[in-house]
């Protein structure tokens, strides 16, 4: 994540590199316009390798299906988004917007992965890579977490969603699991995760 301190001298910028950061005074800068991106009203700003993205955990009051995630993100013109270093946030949010919106003790929140053609029929593909992803601004996916025993691919269990419980001092809170891409009702999907590439 960047953060964009509060003085008028300075930009820094954190990447994910061990102990880097570059500090300049912006008279020395080579451009001294700097632009850093942003993200519209609701959205949090995260660095991601070479890009930066925009996200948010959208609620409808009605439970819906991963397709039907794709579909809300679509209506606000975002599309369902993946999972790197933001998974604690997200976890953190969804938790919050669950005991806002929810009577129910446990939820989940769709995120982006599909299982690709070759793994369709097999419960041998238990790799992140045996997904595919409408996201193009993950590059490691270090937060896709598979809960215990997770992926197995049972019954036709195609699509993603996080686990948001109760206790989130749970070792499944917050970790991943496949599930039938029409699944609403075990863990009640009523969020997704949205965003867009930061402008």
């Amino acid at each position: 994540m960047v953060t964009q301190g509060n003085t008028s001298n300075y930009v820094a910028l954190k990447r994910s590199l061990s102990n880097f950061s570059l500090t300049e005074p912006i008279e020395t800068c080579p451009s001294p316009n700097i632009n850093l991106k942003t993200c519209g009203t609701g959205l949090k700003y995260f660095l991601r390798y070479n890009d930066s993205v925009c996200l948010m955990i959208q609620y409808q009051a009605n439970k819906f299906t991963h397709q039907g995630a794709q579909l809300g993100c679509q209506r606000d013109g975002l599309k369902l988004r993946g999972l790197e270093s933001e998974r604690i946030f997200v976890a953190e949010l969804a938790t919050i917007l669950k005991k806002q919106f929810q009577k129910y003790n446990e939820v989940a929140v769709w995120v982006d992965g599909k299982r690709n053609s070759k793994c369709e029929t097999s419960q041998n593909c238990s790799s992140i890579e045996d997904y595919e992803f409408q996201d193009d601004t993950l590059h490691y996916k270090s937060g896709y977490k598979w809960n215990t025993g997770e992926p197995n691919g049972l019954g036709g269990e195609y699509c993603l969603q996080m686990y948001i419980l109760p206790d989130t001092s749970s070792d499944s809170h917050g970790k991943i699991d496949d599930v039938d891409c029409s699944m609403i009702e075990n863990y009640p999907k009523f969020f997704a995760l949205c965003g867009m590439k930061a402008k």
